[in-house]
């Protein structure tokens, strides 16, 4: 039997690695411009660093203790699409729904810490499953793009608002939410290791 060929799925794995990391650099940049927008206090958007770090360690704490009960590369392929959900949502609710834009910004960093947790708990494991020549350097590519995704997100998000305005920040979250799109077309066209 043929060996199958998991180079698109390495690039998925990286790519959504990579854009996972404006789940966290991005909401922070945002935060004077909510507070200037709509009123929300510092307290309640520091808050969301806490809502996003408790998902993530719920999540990762699940997949743990019981990651044989759930179909993992099936995760693995809509978990981009559940980041760019909750990107959307983030950028949306607070745009279209100011009177609760503060529930929408909540709902959309569940959403997308949630992802962010299964990227954390799956990601790597991914990885280490493709046989590869250089099983370290895979692994140590994948964890440094978190990095390089980090300074991109963070030199981009304040590009951006400088070129544009504070007052268009969705459509930055509107655009970063397509990237993770990228991924998931990646992951639907690749094998998917056992």
């Amino acid at each position: 039997t043929k060996t199958p060929n998991f180079k698109r799925t390495k690039l998925a794995c990286y790519t959504a690695y990579f854009t996972m990391s404006s789940v966290f650099c991005i909401p922070p940049l945002l935060f004077v411009t909510l507070r200037e927008t709509y009123g929300i206090s510092y307290t309640l958007l520091g808050t969301l660093v806490l809502v996003n770090f408790v998902t993530q360690l719920g999540v990762d704490l699940v997949f743990t203790f019981f990651s044989k009960h759930f179909n993992t590369q099936k995760i693995v392929r809509v978990m981009p699409l559940i980041t760019s959900l909750g990107l959307t949502v983030y950028a949306l609710i607070p745009t279209f729904f100011p009177q609760i834009a503060y529930a929408g910004l909540v709902l959309g960093t569940v959403i997308f810490s949630l992802s962010a947790g299964l990227s954390e708990a799956l990601l790597s494991p991914t990885i280490a499953a493709i046989p590869s020549d250089n099983p370290q350097r895979d692994m140590s590519l994948l964890h440094s793009l978190y990095a390089f995704g980090v300074l991109t997100m963070v030199v981009i998000g304040t590009l951006f608002l400088k070129l544009f305005g504070a007052e268009n920040w969705m459509l930055l979250m509107l655009f970063l939410a397509l990237l993770p799109v990228i991924s998931a077309v990646l992951f639907a066209i690749s094998p998917m290791p056992d």
